[in-house]
C-alpha cells in the first residue's frame, strides 16, 4: 500500500485488518520509497513521484542492433522504451533522465545515432509532443503522461508508427481469404 497518511494511521489500519482474519496477515515495512516491479515510487515532501526502476546490478541490455531481426523490431524497441518511460516517470525531468538512460543503452547495444534520433523525433511527433523532446515542456509532458497512462492496449496499437501499421495490415491481409460468391444461374 502506498499512502501519504501518517505512519500511525497506516499502522492502525493494517493492525485493524490483521484482526479481522487470522488466516490473512499483512506484514508491513514503512519507507520513503519502494521498488515494485519496474517502478520506483518515492514520497518527496508529501508528493508521490514515480520513475523507472532498474536493479543496480542490471546491465543496460537491449536487443543488439546487429542482431538478425527486422529493423521494425529495433524501431519498436525504441518506441516501447519511450512509451514505458513516459508512463512511469511522473515529471518531465525524471523522464529526461530516463530518456538519457534509454539513449545510453541503445548506444551500448550498437544502435546508430541517426537511427535513435530519428525514432525519438518520430515518437514525439506522432504524439504531438515535440516540445517535450526539444525543451522539456512540463505542461505538455503532464498531458502526454496522463494520456498514455490512461490508454488501453488497443489504443496503443492505433498509435503504432506508420511503418508498423502497414506491416500489421499486410499481415492481416495475408491471412484473410476472399470468400467465393455464390451466384445462382
Amino acid at each position: 500500500m502506498i499512502s501519504n497518511e501518517s505512519i500511525e494511521n497506516i499502522k492502525a489500519l493494517i493492525d485493524q485488518e490483521n484482526e479481522k482474519d487470522s488466516n490473512n496477515h499483512i506484514n508491513y515495512t514503512i519507507h520513503e520509497s519502494i521498488e515494485f516491479l519496474d517502478v520506483l515510487i518515492e514520497n518527496v515532501e508529501g508528493k508521490l513521484n514515480t520513475t523507472v526502476f532498474r536493479k543496480p546490478a542490471a546491465e543496460p541490455y537491449i536487443l543488439p542492433y546487429t542482431s538478425n531481426h527486422p529493423r521494425l523490431t529495433h524501431s519498436n524497441t525504441i518506441y516501447t522504451a519511450l512509451l514505458r518511460g513516459i508512463r512511469l516517470c511522473s515529471d518531465v525531468h525524471t523522464f529526461d533522465q530516463e530518456r538519457l538512460n534509454i539513449e545510453i543503452a541503445l548506444f551500448f547495444n550498437g544502435y546508430p545515432r541517426n537511427f535513435i534520433r530519428r525514432h525519438f523525433k518520430e515518437f514525439f511527433k506522432n504524439h504531438n509532443s515535440s516540445p517535450i523532446y526539444q525543451n522539456l515542456d512540463e505542461q505538455r509532458y503532464k498531458e502526454l503522461h496522463l494520456q498514455l497512462v490512461n490508454e488501453s492496449l488497443t489504443d496503443d496499437q492505433r498509435q503504432l508508427p506508420s511503418n508498423q501499421q502497414s506491416v500489421t495490415e499486410q499481415h492481416k491481409n495475408s491471412h484473410t481469404k476472399e470468400k467465393p460468391k455464390n451466384e445462382k444461374k
